[in-house]
């Protein structure tokens, strides 16, 4: 079950990161700096308890970079797109 909280620690600091603080730009970057981060602490994480929580804390953060950038590719560009535009809508309205 730790292992699972410090990857959870870092997931949610990933995306905390990719929806507060980076661009979109720099999402892809800094999850691939975190993943690269995590493999020298992984080559001395055999010997200390610490480091390894630090590269499971690192994986889960460049997991969660790398997803917010899938979503904010996938999902906000799109609509982003439209901001600031007016498309005319028709809705009917059935009733039973």
């Amino acid at each position: 079950m730790r292992k699972l909280v410090y990857i959870a620690l870092g997931f949610g600091g990933g995306c905390l990161l990719g929806a507060y603080v980076l661009s979109p730009e720099h999402l892809w970057i800094g999850g691939i700096i975190a993943l690269l981060l995590a493999i020298p602490v992984a080559a001395v994480s055999s010997e200390s308890r610490t480091a390894f929580a630090v590269t499971l804390v690192l994986l889960g953060c460049g997991a969660g970079l790398m997803r917010y950038g899938v979503f904010h590719a996938v999902y906000l560009d799109a609509p982003a797109d439209m901001d600031g535009k007016l498309l005319p809508v028709s809705i009917r309205v059935n009733d039973y």
